[in-house]
């Protein structure tokens, strides 16, 4: 504790509790607000994935292909698998950056393809 000459030792420790709770309260709130943006981020990262495997999905689909794209949730992390929807037999599994980034290009390769019939 701090001693101030002529201060009572009272006074010195209200103030002290007056200033403690505020810091403790604003540092509650720092912690629920980044909880909530954590939350938040994860929410959009989830919904992104799912249309990038909506998409994949679609595409092949086209192809006639027998593959199968899914989201699957491991140990607090997701990941795609990708099955062969004819023997229902999983083929691989991959990080969601690498299927949304698949996808990422074969969007561009698409609209390059329509910018060149064009």
């Amino acid at each position: 504790m701090i001693k101030i000459p002529g201060v009572d030792n009272i006074i010195i420790n209200q103030v002290q509790g007056q200033t403690a709770k505020p810091v403790v309260q604003e540092t509650r709130k720092s912690k629920i607000t980044r909880e909530k943006e954590r939350e938040g981020q994860q929410q959009q990262f989830q919904e992104r994935l799912a249309k990038s495997v909506r998409k994949l999905n679609q595409a092949i689909e086209v192809l006639d292909s027998p593959l199968r794209f899914q989201i699957v949730e491991r140990n607090g992390s997701w990941l795609v698998q990708i099955i062969d929807s004819s023997t229902n037999r999983l083929l691989r599994e991959v990080p969601p950056e690498r299927v949304m980034d698949v996808v990422g290009r074969l969007q561009k390769a698409l609209g390059l393809l329509v910018d060149e019939l064009i």
